[in-house]
């Protein structure tokens, strides 16, 4: 067996990790360790309702935030998954919600989309579920007028349950356009977006790239360590 622990693995490495290990022939076991704490903490969250002024925005203030990362960005094709654009559609992006607006904001400038489905993550930990209301608000200059779908940041196969009923259902947005997906979420999100995009392989998949880390700023501490057996969707 290979044991796969993407922990560390950035979401644009993960991807390719995961082609190596299933070409293996071999059965894939997944490890992955929760954070103690996760950044922004609440604490933080709790401070930046008391600095708002000057009518600047929560996402303004957050992009500024040595948290993360910093406020450049770049945007990446990841190998192996390019997809392709059919003559004669327009592009639709459907992109989980990073913690920072301008990460997203960088994938929005890339190409033109004609329509926009945006997720945003349910933490696993009932203590964590305050961080699914704050990436909502963060995102909210972009998000505000779009469906945002809520999905587990936790279970892979959850991912790809619901990703797979909202692309294959009729009339949806894969019958009508380009699809084009952001995986600015969750390491296991990702994990279920490599599963779906292993079958639609017309599916564009991108990320956007800090140019600056804040290693103090990501998270504190080992959480919970799981593993778990990966149901590949290749043959």
């Amino acid at each position: 067996d290979i044991l796969l622990d993407i922990t560390a693995l950035s979401n644009r490495g993960l991807l390719g990790a995961l082609d190596c290990a299933v070409e293996s022939g071999r059965q894939i076991l997944i490890g992955y360790s929760e954070a103690g704490e996760y950044w922004p903490k609440e604490t933080d969250w709790k401070k930046l309702k008391k600095e708002l002024f000057d009518n600047k925005s929560i996402a303004e203030i957050v992009d500024k935030k040595p948290w993360l990362f910093g406020h450049e960005h770049h945007i990446q094709l990841i190998p192996g998954y390019e997809g392709y654009d059919s003559a004669g559609c327009g592009r639709a992006l459907i992109a989980f919600l990073p913690f920072k607006c301008a990460r997203l904001n960088a994938v929005l400038n890339q190409e033109d989309y004609s329509e926009f489905l945006f997720i945003a993550g349910r933490p696993r930990l009932y203590e964590n579920r305050w961080r699914l209301a704050a990436q909502k608000k963060i995102n909210e200059p972009i998000t505000k007028t779009f469906n945002i779908k809520t999905m587990s940041t936790f279970s892979y196969r959850n991912t790809f349950r619901q990703l797979s009923a909202i692309l294959l259902k009729d009339d949806s947005l894969f019958y009508k356009y380009n699809i084009h997906l952001a995986i600015l979420g969750s390491k296991l999100q990702t994990v279920g977006c490599w599963a779906l995009c292993n079958i639609l392989k017309s599916i564009t998949v991108v990320t956007s790239i800090p140019e600056k880390y804040y290693p103090e700023g990501f998270s504190e501490g080992i959480g919970t360590s799981w593993v778990f057996r990966l149901t590949s969707p290749r043959v």
